[in-house]
């Protein structure tokens, strides 16, 4: 396949702004790739970008597309990180809202201590033989 700025240029544009919104759910040495990726990839863009509208004399248009990628990166990146505390958040408190093992253990005692007394009367008034 031949490498075309047509094909791949969208790819790569598509794949920092992927790894910018999956840097905040990701931890360890995964995290350090994305933040490579994410970080350094919006770079590159904006200097692209910068270089492009250098070349052409076209400076405004070059400041407003890089202006541009870094909000979208900016906002990409923000709204996961939001999204991704909001749900950490929720699990954080369902897990402290649990109401504890034991409390669970002592209905389902209580209620085999109930029917087990039920059928101790039953065997007790049955006629003997």
């Amino acid at each position: 396949m031949p490498i075309s700025p047509e094909i791949w240029g969208p790819v790569v544009y598509a794949a920092v702004f992927i790894s910018l919104i999956l840097f905040p759910w990701t931890v360890g040495r995964i995290r350090l790739i994305f933040a490579v990726l994410g970080f350094g990839g919006l770079a590159a863009i904006v200097a692209l970008d910068i270089l492009v509208g250098m070349e052409k004399g076209e400076l405004a248009l070059a400041k407003d597309l890089a202006l541009l990628d870094i909000l979208k990166g900016v906002f990409f990146f923000l709204s996961s990180f939001l999204v991704e505390r909001v749900f950490r958040i929720w699990l954080i408190r369902r897990e402290q809202n649990k109401p504890p093992e034991s409390y669970g253990d002592k209905i389902v005692r209580e209620r085999f201590e109930r029917e087990m007394r039920g059928v101790k009367t039953y065997d007790e008034t049955a006629p003997k033989k």
